[in-house]
């Protein structure tokens, strides 16, 4: 339940809050009062100037409420609803029409940025209660809810706490509904649909009631505290017959469960929380959040990349800026991402760029940006690459032994490389500051995950020569083989991850036999947030490369590799992502210049290739009887005759684990169906050859495993596939590779 603090502050009288209080203009129409405040709430009626609300100042029909860092507040309305927002929250009244004698009326808001906690008066009983935010429309009937939106991407988490019914629509206007209490459900952007209602996690709802819970060392605004008495006498009318709303966070009797606030200093993420507040050591594991502003001499909009680099690509999403705790004796690891995808077919521009980093004592944070793009639908890829320092702001100045600063300024160097010529060297200045709200951590594990990774390589020789754009699948010696050959190991006690990618080529006369790429493992190139979100850059010895009996490594390589959970942003097309638990995909690319067969040096580009992973149980583990169906996204890379982009399509399967045998489809992937027969030797991994309808002399084929989580070893699926032109045919050349992922209903 609510701290003392502000249970006690509820409705105090306006002669108890202290100095005289702000009022705006009386021909506003007054909807509520404020009736608890930690200090700062602003609030802005329409055509009026701001003023900072105290307990007892009305609220008024299209204010503007905006808390500060540390800013908390409830506002009761006239019906008996109440709103609790939390610190860096930004909420809107738009609209409130109430007919006490009927209970009739309507209740709507916008919310920017936040958390707030909505609990249903007389409005909602007949009516749901609608919260816009920038990636969905919540509505909420006869009950209470909590909605989260972040800062940054605008992303909405929803959770349904009690009540008839909850709606959640995204931008898109696919719908999800919530009837089951402490159920959630995710928009990630405006061009995804809410994911599957899932079971909200206790952390997920205690980190939201830490923001909205009272806090021991605030008064609520008042300069004494009221008694019961004169709490009492100042609640708005709420019409016939209509009791007051509980104090958020507390049971109503007889309604059913309902969470409570955690007991004061007894819960570790409240004092997570409270030392990053303070710039205490923060234990191991703990994250915190920056957002981080762009410099805006790069013209681009994203961080550490130049506009020249992107084409001006838009439809993108830059992730927090995230710091990973290795605990007061360690280090703090860091990584930022930000991933573009703008168009489609030949009109297609598209970026990826990966900066991780690793602090400890002494000097400032050390940072690599990797990535890559593609500006138009031809070869002539750009590298992106810079080194960085992060300086702290605030009460420390550099990120060590568990401890994060309030801020830092980023000061980088760097260059874009095109690919055959044309390079160009920047620097940057940006700032970072430092998120209050502690951020949602999913689940940390230490694990190792096994997959498929394919890429497209285009490469450029020293002597003029331009090479033939090489299909790259997960392999070996020339072999496509199976998941042993992408391994993802993390490790959650120091928030690193070591990747390593192992591939050969499609046709062995147009690349070497395989080709060995690292990423990660060393300090400051890998960071593991939890099991959706992490990224790396090159290890120190990135790439091998096998072929002719010979083994050399590259010359010079940049590489990059990031989890979707990371990288945000819409697939081409408008396919919905999978929202998969196990099974984790993403972007890897990156350039590499080595020594090619005739000792010729050539470079090679790779750029926005895809990987898929999820951890496994062996052969002898995978169940024998019964049948399961999978259904989720394949995306991945299109060579079409000079042209090259990105392509997404819906993936589905069925498979007999009794007989080993099934099928599977992956539509609408550039305008055609891929589809066959899979069958599978040891029960876990299989294979498919398919067959392609919408594009002539085409055939196709793919690799594939299970994956295993919440003690089923079948939970999840993904794998690999590639198509290309019948030996034989004279179509124009066409090529395609990327990944599967998928899983139960």
């Amino acid at each position: 339940m609510l701290r003392s603090s502000l249970v006690f502050a509820l409705l105090a009288s306006t002669a108890l809050a202290g100095p005289a209080l702000a009022q705006a203009p009386a021909t506003q129409t007054k909807v509520g009062v404020a009736a608890a405040v930690n200090q700062q709430l602003t609030g802005t009626p329409p055509a009026a100037a701001g003023r900072v609300l105290q307990i007892g100042n009305d609220v008024f029909h299209r204010e503007r409420l905006v808390t500060d860092a540390r800013g908390q507040a409830q506002m009761l309305f006239l019906d008996g609803s109440a709103f609790t927002v939390g610190p860096d929250s930004d909420l809107v009244l738009d609209e409130f029409i109430f007919d006490p004698a009927s209970g009739t009326g309507k209740l709507a808001a916008t919310a920017a940025k936040g958390v707030l906690r909505f609990v249903g008066g007389k409005l909602s009983k007949n009516q749901p209660v609608t919260i816009t935010t920038p990636t969905a429309t919540i509505g909420i009937r006869g009950g209470i809810g909590i909605v989260s939106i972040d800062a940054v991407s605008g992303a909405t988490r929803a959770t349904f706490l009690f009540g008839t019914e909850m709606t959640v629509t995204s931008a898109t206007g696919a719908v999800e509904r919530i009837a089951r209490p402490g159920f959630t459900t995710t928009v990630q952007s405006r061009t995804t649909a809410p994911t599957a209602p899932a079971k909200a996690s206790a952390d997920q709802i205690k980190q939201n009631l830490e923001q909205l819970n009272g806090r021991a060392d605030a008064s609520g605004g008042a300069s004494q505290q009221p008694t019961g008495t004169q709490v009492a006498a100042r609640m708005p009318v709420q019409g016939p017959g209509q009791p007051p709303p509980p104090p958020a966070g507390v049971r109503p009797q007889g309604q059913g469960p309902g969470p409570a606030g955690p007991p004061p200093n007894r819960d570790a993420t409240q004092q997570v929380q409270r030392n990053a507040l303070t710039n205490a050591a923060l234990p191991a594991g703990a994250i915190v959040a920056y957002r981080l502003d762009p410099d805006p001499s790069l013209g681009s909009g994203l961080p550490t990349v130049r506009g020249q680099a992107t084409g001006g690509a838009g439809n993108g999403s830059s992730s927090p800026f995230y710091g990973v705790s290795s605990g007061p004796t360690g280090t703090v690891k860091s990584v930022q991402v930000s991933v573009a995808i703008d168009g489609q077919g030949t009109g297609q521009r598209s970026v990826v760029v990966v900066t991780t980093g690793e602090g400890g004592d002494g000097a400032g944070m050390l940072a690599s940006t990797r990535g890559t793009s593609r500006t138009n639908a031809d070869r002539t890829t750009t590298s992106i690459a810079s080194n960085s320092t992060l300086n702290g702001t605030g009460a420390i100045t550099s990120f060590a032994a568990g401890r994060m600063p309030d801020g830092f300024v980023q000061n980088g160097s760097g260059a874009d490389s095109q690919l055959g010529g044309g390079n160009a060297s920047y620097g940057y200045r940006q700032t970072g500051q430092r998120v209050t709200s502690t951020p949602a951590v999913g689940a940390r594990e230490t694990q190792m995950l096994n997959g498929y990774a394919t890429a497209f390589a285009d490469s450029v020789r020293a002597d003029g020569r331009i090479d033939p754009t090489t299909s790259l699948l997960a392999g070996q010696n020339g072999q496509i083989a199976g998941p042993d050959n992408v391994s993802v190991g993390t490790d959650a006690a120091t928030g690193r991850l070591a990747a390593t990618f192992k591939m050969t080529s499609e046709s062995a006369q147009q690349g070497p036999g395989s080709i060995a790429f690292n990423f990660g493992a060393d300090p400051g190139r890998g960071t593991y947030v939890d099991r959706s979100r992490l990224a790396a850059v090159e290890s120190v010895a990135p790439v091998t490369i096998t072929e002719s009996g010979r083994t050399v490594n590259a010359d010079s390589t940049r590489l990059y590799m990031v989890s979707s959970g990371l990288a945000g942003g819409s697939l081409p097309g408008g396919v919905q992502a999978c929202q998969c638990e196990f099974a984790q995909w993403g972007w890897w690319g990156g350039v590499g210049v080595a020594p090619s067969r005739d000792n010729v040096t050539q470079t090679n580009h790779l750029h926005m290739g895809n990987w898929v992973a999820g951890p496994m149980l062996s052969p002898a583990d995978m169940p024998t009887t019964g049948s399961a169906s999978y259904s989720g996204h394949a995306v991945g890379t299109v060579v079409n005759d000079t042209a090259r982009y990105l392509a997404a399509g819906n993936f589905s399967a069925q498979f007999n684990f009794a007989n080993r045998q099934g099928n599977m489809a992956i539509s609408n992937f550039d305008g055609m169906t891929l589809s066959g027969a899979i069958s599978s030797t040891n029960g876990r991994d299989y294979g498919a050859t398919l067959d392609v309808t919408g594009r002539s002399g085409l055939t196709g084929r793919a690799q594939g495993s299970f994956f295993s989580g919440a003690g089923d070893p079948v939970k999840e699926t993904g794998g690999q596939f590639n198509v290309s032109n019948t030996p034989g045919t004279t179509a124009v050349k066409y090529a395609a590779s990327g990944i599967f992922v998928g899983k139960k209903p």
